[in-house]
Protein backbone atom coordinates (compact mmCIF):
# COMPACT_ATOMS: atom_id res chain seq x y z
CA UNK A 1 0.00 0.00 0.00
CA UNK A 2 1.06 3.51 -0.94
CA UNK A 3 0.93 6.33 1.51
CA UNK A 4 0.98 10.00 -0.71
CA UNK A 5 2.25 12.69 0.74
CA UNK A 6 3.11 16.43 -0.42
CA UNK A 7 6.94 16.86 -1.30
CA UNK A 8 8.23 19.99 -2.11
CA UNK A 9 8.53 20.29 -6.22
CA UNK A 10 12.22 20.86 -7.02
CA UNK A 11 13.27 24.45 -7.51
CA UNK A 12 15.37 25.73 -10.87
CA UNK A 13 18.59 25.97 -8.75
CA UNK A 14 18.52 22.92 -7.11
CA UNK A 15 20.08 20.47 -9.04
CA UNK A 16 22.94 23.06 -9.84
CA UNK A 17 23.56 23.13 -5.98
CA UNK A 18 23.12 19.78 -5.32
CA UNK A 19 26.19 18.63 -8.16
CA UNK A 20 28.01 21.25 -6.76
CA UNK A 21 28.06 20.04 -3.93
CA UNK A 22 28.55 16.47 -4.60
CA UNK A 23 31.63 17.84 -6.90
CA UNK A 24 33.39 20.10 -3.66
CA UNK A 25 33.08 17.95 -1.18
CA UNK A 26 32.29 14.22 -2.50
CA UNK A 27 28.85 12.97 -1.09
CA UNK A 28 25.40 13.63 -1.91
CA UNK A 29 23.82 17.02 0.01
CA UNK A 30 21.45 16.80 2.48
CA UNK A 31 17.67 17.07 1.12
CA UNK A 32 17.21 20.39 3.25
CA UNK A 33 20.90 21.85 2.06
CA UNK A 34 19.03 24.13 -0.62
CA UNK A 35 16.88 25.25 1.79
CA UNK A 36 19.41 26.01 4.51
CA UNK A 37 21.57 27.92 2.03
CA UNK A 38 18.52 30.16 1.34
CA UNK A 39 18.10 30.86 4.77
CA UNK A 40 21.29 31.85 5.28
CA UNK A 41 21.30 33.95 2.04
CA UNK A 42 18.13 35.53 3.26
CA UNK A 43 19.66 36.58 6.69
CA UNK A 44 22.71 37.52 4.84
CA UNK A 45 20.91 40.27 2.19
CA UNK A 46 19.34 41.75 5.46
CA UNK A 47 22.47 42.35 7.13
CA UNK A 48 23.69 43.99 4.07
CA UNK A 49 20.97 45.85 4.29
CA UNK A 50 21.88 47.26 7.23
CA UNK A 51 19.48 45.36 9.08
CA UNK A 52 21.00 44.25 12.68
CA UNK A 53 17.96 43.63 14.99
CA UNK A 54 15.75 40.81 15.68
CA UNK A 55 12.97 43.08 14.77
CA UNK A 56 14.74 44.82 11.75
CA UNK A 57 15.49 41.26 10.51
CA UNK A 58 11.82 40.33 10.29
CA UNK A 59 10.67 43.36 8.96
CA UNK A 60 13.27 42.47 6.05
CA UNK A 61 11.75 39.67 5.30
CA UNK A 62 8.48 40.44 5.29
CA UNK A 63 9.15 42.36 2.69
CA UNK A 64 11.63 40.84 0.17
CA UNK A 65 11.16 38.52 -2.25
CA UNK A 66 14.68 36.66 -2.87
CA UNK A 67 15.00 34.25 -5.87
CA UNK A 68 17.04 31.17 -4.49
CA UNK A 69 17.74 27.97 -5.15
CA UNK A 70 14.86 26.52 -4.26
CA UNK A 71 11.82 29.15 -4.95
CA UNK A 72 11.14 32.64 -5.04
CA UNK A 73 10.81 33.51 -1.71
CA UNK A 74 8.72 35.73 -0.36
CA UNK A 75 6.53 35.38 3.02
CA UNK A 76 2.89 36.14 4.30
CA UNK A 77 2.34 38.49 7.50
CA UNK A 78 2.61 35.17 9.98
CA UNK A 79 6.06 34.28 8.63
CA UNK A 80 5.36 31.53 6.19
CA UNK A 81 6.21 31.07 2.71
CA UNK A 82 3.89 32.16 0.08
CA UNK A 83 3.91 29.68 -2.72
CA UNK A 84 5.60 26.54 -2.62
CA UNK A 85 4.42 23.84 -4.94
CA UNK A 86 4.10 20.80 -4.04
CA UNK A 87 3.65 17.36 -5.84
CA UNK A 88 2.10 14.03 -4.20
CA UNK A 89 4.98 11.50 -3.85
CA UNK A 90 5.01 8.02 -2.57
CA UNK A 91 7.59 5.86 -1.45
CA UNK A 92 7.12 2.32 -3.89
CA UNK A 93 10.14 -0.42 -3.42
CA UNK A 94 12.28 1.34 -1.58
CA UNK A 95 12.30 4.59 -4.17
CA UNK A 96 10.15 7.97 -4.40
CA UNK A 97 7.85 7.99 -6.93
CA UNK A 98 5.32 10.62 -8.22
CA UNK A 99 1.61 9.74 -7.77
Amino acid sequence: MKEPYPYPSQGQGEEAFRTRFKERYGKEAAPSAAYAYDSVMLVAEALKAGKKTPDEIVAFLREVEYVGLTNTIAFDENGRITEKPHVMKAIENGKFVTV
